[in-house]
């Protein structure tokens, strides 16, 4: 017979110290049953307390704005041209995209970084071959770098970037050359598309 309390759950308190009255085995799988219940607890409250917190951040910010609008009159507009501008310029741009996606296009590299926007990239100071192009490539993009590769023959460029203003690049060049692996970047420099 198991040493287990009927209402709770629980093992009961073991009366005699010296008599064996409880078997080793289920007591370790009740103990990772009440760790794992714990657990699953603790999860469910944390995503209960993330929602209240998230309704009480919309509910103050529909309030403010509610307001505001209500303070300053029926005539007023919430949002200024300006930043309603932004924002349709921002909406139509992410209805192309994901028409694109629909579509199973891929976007152009041009139409995303126009040369007349960002003229500079940092070009990577030697061409590497294509086992060397992936690790520099994974290592760039996971450390939040954008890069581009350009292939001629069996070897491979490596561009990161592209940058709006050449203190913007010189700024990318002092991350770069604080890299450990300063072997990659010796020779990099900054070039004009």
């Amino acid at each position: 017979m198991q040493n287990i309390d009927v209402y709770s759950g629980k093992e009961a308190r073991v009366l005699n110290n010296s008599a064996i009255l409880q078997d080793a085995d289920n007591v370790a799988r009740l103990e990772a049953m009440y760790r794992k219940e714990a657990y699953k607890n603790n999860k469910r409250a944390s995503r209960m307390l993330s929602l209240i917190i998230a309704l009480c951040i919309i509910s103050f910010t529909i309030g403010l704005v509610m307001g505001l609008k209500f303070a300053s009159g029926s005539q007023t507009a919430i949002v200024d041209n300006q930043t309603a501008g932004v924002l349709s310029h921002m909406r139509s741009r992410v209805t192309a995209i994901m028409k694109q996606g629909e579509r199973g296009e891929r976007s152009d590299a041009k139409a995303v970084f126009p040369k007349n926007e960002y003229p500079f990239v940092i070009r990577i100071g030697r061409d590497f071959n294509i086992k060397e192009s992936k690790e520099v490539s994974q290592f760039l993009s996971n450390n939040g770098h954008t890069i581009v590769i350009s292939q001629k023959n069996q070897r491979h460029k490596l561009f990161v970037g592209p940058y709006k203003s050449l203190t913007d690049a010189e700024g990318g060049m002092k991350i770069l050359r604080n890299y450990r692996k300063k072997s990659w970047f010796e020779k990099a420099e900054i070039v004009k598309r």
